[in-house]
């Protein structure tokens, strides 16, 4: 089986199940491929499953941060071939 995308890190992904590997191999400490994720592992695993049962159009994000959720949801997307639009929503941006 090809895989559908394969992460920064070199793992192939091929459904949720990898996805959650990553996710939790990258945690919440770590983020998502060096973005903070302030997401529980939990709830991205829950995440996925959501958005594999209703396929959105547009997902809006309030609360962004560091957007390390930002990439999960659409590495997310792209993995479950939801073509999706993505709206992040942060009021107090950090200057770095």
């Amino acid at each position: 089986m090809k895989p559908d995308i394969l992460s920064p890190t070199g793992m192939q992904i091929r459904g949720n199940d990898d996805l959650y590997q990553i996710m939790l191999h990258h945690g919440a400490t770590n983020g998502w491929f060096g973005h903070l994720a302030l997401k529980s592992d939990f709830d991205c695993r829950r995440y996925l499953e959501v958005l594999d049962k209703i396929k959105p159009e547009i997902i809006v994000e309030t609360g962004v941060a560091n957007g390390g959720s930002a990439l999960f949801f659409m590495y997310a997307a792209y993995l479950l071939k939801i073509p999706c639009t993505y709206l992040g929503i942060e009021l107090n941006p950090k200057k770095e």
